[in-house]
């Protein structure tokens, strides 16, 4: 059989021009499936609340596209994400997931919740089944925890890097029968500790990911540079 890749993103109303401007112009044409899940403006709230209320709603999301695509392939990449021209990455990501369950972009010594592939089989349905119901709410009452750490943790992951290391993030079980790992570099964020945007941008980069940015001038000023350099220049 082959596999479809469906493709995910989720918005917020300061997000949407990013999105318009610099990931969909860019997305590549073999994607068979793009799915957006617009959440409304957000913008006026206090900024630990948006986050802990997003990061529900991504996972509803992504829980949902996996019981929808079994025996495919779904991506989730956060909208702050410009692609490289000519990167049409479908045959290359699905496959990567023949042997793995779930691949994310590696942030030095753990994975990022920003940019992950998905096999939708038995085993990634019952790890988001019980991320979502048996672990996510507890973002709510800790305030360190994000989903990050939650899905690092569960697949055995539980490294200092991510909050405080003398307060481990505790989850009911770990998943060791699930196959993750990590994307190629060229899957690129920037986000290492020794590494990034634009001197570390590894040949033949597939994707940039904004992550780690200080304000969102200095996000789309990145956005902008990538798209100009790696995807509009080679256009021509």
């Amino acid at each position: 059989m082959k596999k479809k890749l469906t493709v995910l993103t989720l918005v917020t109303k300061s997000y949407i021009k990013i999105l318009d401007n610099y990931f969909l112009p860019t997305l590549p044409k073999d994607i068979d499936t793009m799915k957006i899940l617009y959440v409304n403006d957000l913008d006026n709230c206090r900024y630990s609340s948006v986050a802990k209320f997003l990061e529900k709603k991504r996972l509803e999301m992504i829980y949902e596209e996996i019981k929808a695509n079994m025996g495919h392939n779904v991506m989730f990449i956060d909208a702050d994400v410009v692609f490289s021209a000519g990167a049409n990455f479908k045959n290359e990501i699905n496959d990567l997931l023949k042997e793995k369950d779930i691949l994310f972009q590696y942030n030095d010594t753990w994975y990022n919740f920003g940019v992950f592939a998905i096999n939708c089989n038995e085993r990634t349905e019952q790890l988001f089944r019980h991320f979502l119901e048996k672990e996510i709410d507890k973002v709510k009452d800790i305030e360190y925890l994000h989903d990050q750490h939650q899905i690092n943790a569960l697949l055995g992951f539980n490294h200092g890097e991510l909050h405080d290391p003398h307060e481990p993030v505790l989850v009911e079980k770990v998943f060791t029968h699930v196959k993750h790992g990590s994307l190629p570099q060229k899957y690129f964020g920037n986000h290492f500790i020794k590494k990034s945007y634009p001197a570390d941008t590894p040949e033949g980069v597939v994707l940039f990911h904004a992550t780690n940015t200080y304000s969102m001038s200095e996000k789309i000023y990145l956005l902008h540079d990538f798209k100009h350099k790696f995807y509009d220049r080679a256009k021509k």
